[in-house]
């Protein structure tokens, strides 16, 4: 086997370092790296679930408004309903009374007129 270059002290050697290394890194390093990936994920599933919750709470705000928006509308279109039919009747209030101060006004023409011709 030494004519191949393959030695195998070396290999046991390199075979026991190995182990080493690998028992030291799973001991030392790996648990950290877990502990950071497990709290990422965490962090993620955090987030991912609020910002569901602010998606939802958004929609919900949404159609409030929009309710609050239409009763607005509906409260505004009533109140100019009203103030279209008080601006309606005493219009025809001023109608009338102007319509009685004119004939009230002509009667009192012609009984002048009458009194001058009679005088006259």
């Amino acid at each position: 086997m030494q004519a191949l270059g393959f030695n195998l002290l070396s290999f046991i050697i390199y075979l026991v370092l190995f182990a080493v290394l690998f028992v030291v890194l799973n001991k030392f390093l790996v648990p950290p790296l877990l502990k950071n990936i497990n709290a990422r994920k965490k962090l993620l599933e955090d987030n991912l679930k609020l910002q569901a919750d602010i998606e939802l709470h958004k929609e919900k705000l949404e159609k409030e408004a929009k309710e609050k928006e239409a009763k607005l509308i509906e409260k505004a279109e009533k109140q100019a309903e009203e103030i279209i039919s008080q601006a309606n009747t005493e219009a025809k209030s001023i109608v009338e009374t102007a319509k009685e101060k004119s004939k009230t006004m002509l009667d009192e023409v012609k009984e002048l007129i009458a009194k001058k011709q009679k005088s006259a």
